[in-house]
């Protein structure tokens, strides 16, 4: 067994059904990341679709990417529809026009169903974002394996850093999600990937409905989620990597941060417990741990090296989690009920978060901008949260989960 692993491990291909069902394990246990096949390798047809919106500048530099693929460009009710259609003839493009605006998710929908019934595989492209043809072969590859329903690159921000904003967004762009694959699952440690650039099983699509097109925001975390629930495997392939514009003003950035968070209380009545916050559980590794070593089943030196991490971790991710969606309620409470140890000890409790991540490198953005800055990106994004929780009159994105895990949906 230990030698079947290190050789997959060390880039070896599966070699029989014992290789098959070791390697699924490895990957499921995100210890692992396969490797797909060579692009060239893959016959398929892939169609990119992409939705657009008065951004006729935008979608010139996206089209420019796609040299050579065959694009679906919906123009999904632009206020100079001229503007888009001049920049789609010129790339070669087809267009589609929508009379009337439908959202991200009712654009992307109407672009596929355009495309020919014979295209196996569409790969959804936002306007602002720009990616090339050979990397979205490379995404497509991973459907090599059938399993694999959808694949997602690395978005990072565009252009140079220069303001604050920008070197800000350089390192906590919520559409970045790391340098690490992985599989993609609700309470994994890539719980969803952005459609801002996602390649996807027409298949797939078409048995779970598409994009729900009643949601304004949050239709792609809810795809992720739909895809995973009937058997499918997403992945994050972070190997390619996409580039996207930012918003260039800290009004903008603030906005979206809050319309970003209204997606958790349209989410909840779809996915309940999965938009609530870190397993309370975790804070009882330590207990867990010890009482595993008593029964011989972890060795003592792995307890002690797990023990030493185990306790920070789970505070860290609890505080990470709780500062955006509880920081305002408890301050105005404090403040207005002139309770010093509550605005003591929630002050403590914000920046122990955010000094944690001021410890990571940034380009050329000091620490006290850096714990400001994120400060500022927590409060909105808590207010969209509250503000969305409100609005469905939910009560789930506002509490921690008592047990380890979400609840896994009947089939």
């Amino acid at each position: 067994g230990s030698r079947r692993a290190a050789a997959l491990l060390a880039g070896g291909a599966v070699a029989d059904a014992s290789d098959a069902a070791l390697a699924g394990r490895l990957v499921g246990a995100g210890l692992a990341h396969p490797l797909p096949p060579l692009p060239s390798r893959m016959a398929s047809r892939v169609v990119c679709v992409v939705p657009v919106r008065d951004r006729a500048d935008a979608l010139d530099r996206c089209l420019a990417g796609l040299a050579g693929a065959e694009v679906v460009v919906v123009d999904d009710a632009s206020a100079d529809a001229g503007a888009i259609a001049s920049v789609a003839s010129r790339h070669g493009a087809r267009l589609l026009r929508l009379a009337d605006n439908r959202g991200p998710a009712g654009a992307r929908n109407a672009g596929c169903a355009a495309v020919d019934p014979d295209v196996e595989t569409v790969a959804f492209i936002d306007s602002d974002c720009t990616v090339a043809t050979a990397d979205i072969e490379q995404l497509t590859a991973h459907l090599a394996d059938p399993e694999v329903v959808a694949v997602a690159p690395r978005i990072r921000p565009a252009g140079d850093a220069r303001s604050t904003v920008q070197r800000f967004a350089a390192g906590h762009s919520p559409l970045d999600l790391g340098p690490c694959p992985a599989d993609v699952r609700p309470g994994g440690r890539v719980a969803y990937v952005p459609t801002t650039v996602l390649v996807v099983r027409r298949q797939a699509l078409d048995l779970v409905g598409g994009f729900d097109e009643a949601l304004r925001v949050g239709e792609d975390v809810d795809l992720c989620w739909r895809l995973v629930d009937a058997g499918g495997v997403v992945r994050y392939e972070p190997d390619v990597v996409a580039h996207h514009d930012e918003p260039q003003q800290w009004t903008a950035w603030l906005a979206r941060r809050f319309r970003y968070g209204t997606s958790a209380g349209a989410l909840a009545p779809r996915h309940t417990e999965r938009l609530s916050g870190p397993p309370l559980s975790g804070l009882l590794a330590l207990y867990a741990i010890d009482r595993e070593r008593r029964r011989g089943r972890i060795p003592a030196e792995v307890a002690r090296e797990v023990a030493s991490s185990a306790p920070r971790r789970p505070a860290v991710g609890l505080l990470r989690w709780a500062v955006p969606v509880w920081t305002g309620p408890v301050l105005l409470v404090a403040v207005m009920g002139r309770r010093r140890r509550l605005a003591v000890t929630s002050g403590v409790a914000v920046l122990l978060p955010l000094l944690e991540d001021a410890r990571q490198p940034a380009a050329g953005l000091g620490r006290p901008r850096r714990v400001a800055a994120a400060l500022l990106d927590d409060v909105a994004y808590g207010a969209g949260v509250w503000c969305g929780s409100v609005r469905a009159r939910t009560w789930w994105p506002l509490v921690p989960r008592i047990s380890g895990g979400p609840r896994t949906p009947s089939p």
